[in-house]
């Protein structure tokens, strides 16, 4: 073991004043206050630091450095010799950095190899106090990964006692492969905000399914959840998925197991993957149609010079858009987007196959095609605006008496006609209407798709790429997409205020 070095008085004159921490004697800079180890205490190392951090300071007279002392002796400082003051305000610009890191789905070490080297140069025209605090702030890979650790988990507390207030909640899940070939999970809670009365959505969990990804394997991480957190199950209204057979199969699909733990729970099927399946079976000639709406795209995106020269055959006839759209496969995504951007440039593309002389334009021109062509756009206009319509059903016997009631009152018609949508109508208006509104809220808690989940792998991919495909990604994950917002004064304060390195 080595022996502990003592200060000594005649330090003074290179800056620095002893203190105790951790039952041991160390060095403090009388200038910038930072602590070095009890090894430090050597002659040489005190005046590498005075000339490298302050040398403007090198050739003062040991009485500069003494009234600095008195100075540093009155300030409020942490047991760590830390300005507590100064910590605080550097741990909460750590927070705030970490948290636009993991907002922006950038790598960790940006802040270490980007952000404070930025800050630095800045700091160098602001002056020197500027200058010490940036470097006292921690911003290395390691801490903002624990820094986005810390949040993501303040986040998940607070979620978690929304959930537990509201009177009833819904999920929707699904599952994917990402870079580095494992099976995720992702799961979406919809829950009625009591504090401000609104109907919120938010990443409940995200897991990695270390095996298989049957219906069994994604209820086991959501039951040990609702378990460790104590979540009810009574409380679950509704649950969505995919409709794959591992989610709807009458035996062990998650929605039979989800309905064996609440019977009275409603499962869904996506109705946007319903409408993706439903445009796989199209009648022969419709599907041909569609075949070759796709391939006269491709003509002309998947070549860099053919996208160049249409579109500046569109600027030139002064078209309302100047580019086409590629269709996805993505299951989510309708092809009407490009169906219809393809039908509104339909002239632009007759000219530019004939400027190409490609044998698609005989094929495009003809008549039954351009009629079935308009009737697919139509076809799939009208499911996507299916997505936005309100299914309404009839209202049993014993509660027709309260819809009479409900289409009698003025103040909520006028509420309603004045544009309020149905989820702050039915959150903040119709209060009186208890029972109508208890139910109709039920309804809106329900997912109808799992959008939220595809959108969710799509940061997924952004945040887990080749470059960090061993990153776990739930913290990252939680703190990119969720709308509440960490309590970082409250996680600085309970954090005891330390000096980087």
């Amino acid at each position: 073991m080595s022996r502990k070095r003592k200060y000594d008085d005649s330090y003074i004159k290179y800056g620095f004043t002893e203190i105790e921490v951790n039952r041991e004697i160390r060095p403090q800079c009388v200038i910038c206050t930072v602590v070095l180890s009890n090894d430090a205490l050597k002659p040489a190392k005190l005046l590498r630091h005075l000339h490298t951090i302050h040398p403007t300071l090198k050739d003062q007279p040991p009485e500069f450095f003494e009234g600095k002392c008195k100075s540093l002796k009155k300030m409020k400082l942490g047991p760590s010799g830390a300005n507590v003051a100064l910590s605080q305000q550097v741990l909460t610009a750590s927070f705030e950095i970490s948290q636009l890191i993991s907002k922006s789905k950038k790598a960790h070490s940006i802040g270490e190899t980007l952000i404070k080297p930025s800050l630095l140069i800045a700091a160098n025209i602001f002056g020197e106090d500027a200058k010490k605090k940036i470097q006292n702030m921690p911003l290395s890979n390691n801490t903002v990964k624990a820094r986005i650790g810390k949040m993501s988990c303040d986040i998940e507390e607070q979620l978690l006692g929304k959930i537990k207030s509201s009177p009833y909640f819904a999920l929707q899940c699904d599952e994917n492969t990402d870079i580095a070939q494992c099976c995720q999970l992702l799961v979406f809670v919809r829950f009625l905000d009591v504090e401000d009365k609104t109907i919120k959505e938010e990443l409940l969990l995200s897991s990695v399914l270390e095996t298989t990804s049957k219906g069994i394997d994604v209820m086991q991480i959501i039951s040990n959840y609702f378990e460790n957190h104590n979540l009810k199950w009574e409380k679950l209204v509704g649950f969505c998925t995919d409709g794959a057979p591992a989610m709807l199969g009458c035996r062990s699909g998650l929605a039979t197991l989800v309905k064996e733990k609440n019977p009275s729970t409603l499962t869904t099927h996506c109705v946007i993957h319903r409408q993706a399946l439903a445009t796989k079976t199209l009648p022969e000639e419709l599907a041909n149609v569609l075949k070759l709406a796709i391939k006269l795209v491709n003509f002309v995106k998947s070549k860099a010079l053919n996208t160049r020269i249409f579109k500046k055959l569109c600027v030139e006839l002064d078209s309302e858009y100047d580019t086409l759209l590629f269709h996805t496969e993505v299951r989510w995504l309708s092809k009407e987007n490009m169906l219809k951007r393809l039908y509104e440039l339909k002239e632009e593309m007759k000219i530019f196959l004939n400027e190409k002389d490609s044998e698609l334009l005989e094929k495009f021109c003809d008549l039954k095609f351009e009629l079935q062509f308009a009737y697919l756009v139509d076809i799939f206009e009208h499911l996507n605006n299916l997505n936005l319509q309100l299914q309404v059903e009839e209202a049993p016997e014993y509660l027709q008496e309260a819809v009479i009631e409900l289409q009698n009152d003025s103040d909520c018609k006028n509420m309603f006609d004045s544009g309020t949508n149905l989820e702050e109508f039915w959150c903040r208006r119709a209060t009186l209407h208890i029972q109508l509104r208890e139910i109709a809220l039920r309804y809106s808690v329900v997912f109808s798709t799992t959008y939220l989940c595809e959108q969710g792998f799509s940061s997924l991919l952004v945040i887990k790429n080749k470059q960090r495909n061993r990153l776990d990604v739930s913290d990252d994950m939680r703190l990119a997409i969720s709308n509440i917002h960490p309590r970082i004064e409250k996680l600085v304060k309970e954090m005891q205020p330390q000096k980087s390195n």
